[in-house]
């Protein structure tokens, strides 16, 4: 009866697929959804659930399913990472397991997350980011400062934190340290719309005139005036370069992809724009490629979602001085800087060879 039972379900699939691309309902989204949930496709499942919720966005039913689905995902996400904390602790794990807890409005789960792993990684400035997010939704505004401002002393180039500062510095009256953050932001982010609006609409608030107005600078790590220009599009760069400390395991393993000729440099970024992994030439700042790279993504993935393209994946940027390749692995950002002889197969099987230990490493 199963088999016969899944044949009968093809066909239904089938004749609701093609009922979904001449008349589309929400009842069809509900029904196919539904079919392959009982052939165990949950991942098409889900799938098919959000597409009918984006369609349909007013449509209770499919709002309701695509809540339940997200749900069921985020528990099975919570012990596959318990798991792996267990096993290989790391402050990746830590944050996504405390970001999922906050998803959910589990509040005391979340922090406590993120007290065992500031324990272990008290310099990782995304746990003090979810710490920070967690202070909002509980409208500790006090507390929310303290915790952002950390995260962003730890990374000053960490957008996500710096972007929830600026807004908490304007909910608590501080307009001027709003304009600050947001100014910052600009550095790496110029052509950010939502950052430039947001300037737009402080500058055209009226502020105490004894405040000074900000100079913006480069953020630079070591604080030295000397700077030099490495030969890599696109990027200015210091002497010194910061050693992340996080993903050490990695750190080996990424400068694997530098023994392929051509290749001057790559880095792992983390969902939260903090650095993995890196070899990027000395005097190169990785914290502020990551904050480029981690923009760029951002940047076209929003056009590709505009452009029904679907999520970024990988890309190629051609300059003067050379080429940069960027790929999503494990919901994760990877950068290859390279020369224009670099040749395209060998570079792609060192790439995929890394991407499989990553993959390994944090899933």
């Amino acid at each position: 009866m199963g088999f016969l039972k899944n044949i009968l379900n093809g066909r239904e699939i089938g004749r609701l697929e093609e009922l979904l691309d001449s008349s589309p309902a929400p009842s069809l989204f509900l029904r196919l959804s539904q079919l392959y949930r009982e052939t165990g496709e949950e991942s098409k499942a889900q799938e098919i659930t959000r597409k009918g919720a984006e369609l349909f966005p007013n449509s209770e039913e499919l709002t309701r399913a695509c809540e339940n689905a997200d749900r069921v995902h985020r528990e099975a996400d919570k012990e596959r990472l318990r798991s792996r904390i267990e096993q290989y602790p790391s402050p990746i794990l830590y944050a996504r397991l405390a970001e999922l807890y906050l998803k959910d409005k589990d509040w005391d789960a979340a922090g406590e997350v993120c007290r065992r792993g500031e324990r272990s990684y008290p310099d990782y400035g995304g746990l003090w980011y979810i710490k920070g997010k967690i202070a909002l939704a509980r409208e500790n505004l006090n507390e929310a400062l303290q915790n952002l401002e950390k995260a962003v002393s730890l990374d000053e180039y960490n957008y996500n934190a710096m972007q929830l500062l600026a807004d908490a510095y304007l909910d608590s009256g501080q307009i001027e340290k709003s304009r600050q953050a947001l100014e910052k932001i600009r550095f790496f982010a110029p052509n950010d719309e939502k950052i430039v609006e947001k300037l737009a609409n402080l500058n055209s608030k009226k502020t105490d005139v004894s405040a000074s107005s900000p100079t913006v600078t480069a953020p630079v790590g070591d604080k030295s005036d000397k700077m030099k220009t490495v030969q890599i599009p696109g990027v200015q760069t210091q002497d010194g370069k910061k050693d992340s400390g996080v993903g050490t395991s990695l750190h080996l393993e990424i400068k694997q992809i530098r023994r392929v000729a051509g290749v001057r440099g790559t880095i792992l970024i983390d969902p939260y724009g903090l650095v993995i992994a890196s070899d990027l030439p000395d005097g190169m700042n990785e914290d502020l490629v990551a904050a480029l790279l981690t923009n760029l993504c951002r940047s076209v993935n929003e056009c590709a979602q505009g452009l029904t393209l679907g999520e970024f994946e990988e890309g190629i940027i051609d300059s003067e001085q050379g080429r940069v390749h960027v790929l999503e692995v494990a919901e994760m950002t990877m950068g290859v800087f390279a020369t224009e002889e670099t040749k395209a197969g060998l570079l792609q099987r060192a790439i995929h060879t890394f991407a499989e230990r990553v993959i390994d490493v944090h899933h």
